[in-house]
């Protein structure tokens, strides 16, 4: 069964009359309009035709963090918990900085935009590099432990092959290089990368 991802991007969040568009991956099934949930039907009709048999439709949302910057989480069984993710990065003093200063925190995606994909400690880096193509480099998100007021809010990156220069830099290192495997979960990344010192690190998938 073929497998595609759809991404349900919300724009004029908060107001009456939410404009929702989508994009899709490997192939593209675009749409838009003001309420998800026919959306989404009006999606996976478009997706089994454009593949011409059944095709298992692996759905996330993305809101919006900033200018070209958006939060994606899964819509799955743990979306509830994505949310809450979701929630505190848009809110972290990372996303605020880089409002007033664009580029200069997150990586680009194919898109041009920022993603940053929001993440429970037990995604394994597979599951995060099956939501990028080849030129694709993004942000990993996940939450900790609260502090004081706030949460600790952790940032790293993935970057494929092709990624744009603005995705990876000249420190860039392979996922085996920094002793990981795609099978690494979320958790092992962050202990990984912050035992490393360098909350700035950039890893490649390739080997």
């Amino acid at each position: 069964m073929t497998t595609m991802h759809v991404v349900y991007r919300v724009h004029d969040e908060g107001r009456i009359g939410e404009d929702w568009s989508t994009y899709s991956f490997p192939d593209g099934v675009f749409a838009g309009g003001p309420d998800l949930e026919p959306l989404r039907s009006e999606v996976r009709r478009s997706a089994e035709e454009l593949a011409g048999t059944a095709v298992s439709v692996v759905e996330h949302i993305e809101r919006p963090a900033g200018p070209d910057i958006y939060v994606r989480g899964a819509l799955d069984d743990r979306a509830a918990e994505r949310a809450d993710v979701i929630d505190a990065v848009r809110a972290s003093s990372l996303v605020r900085g880089e409002r007033t200063t664009p580029g200069s925190r997150f990586p680009l995606a194919a898109s041009g935009d920022s993603i940053l994909v929001a993440c429970l400690p037990e995604d394994t880096l597979s599951w995060v590099l099956e939501q990028m193509d080849a030129h694709d480099a993004v942000a990993v998100c996940a939450v900790g432990p609260s502090l004081g007021t706030g949460r600790f809010v952790y940032v790293n990156y993935l970057a494929r092959e092709a990624a744009s220069p603005a995705g990876r830099d000249e420190s860039d290192q392979s996922i085996a290089e920094a002793g990981l495997s795609p099978d690494s979960t979320v958790a092992e990344f962050v202990r990984a990368t912050i035992t490393a010192g360098r909350r700035g690190l950039r890893l490649s998938p390739v080997g």
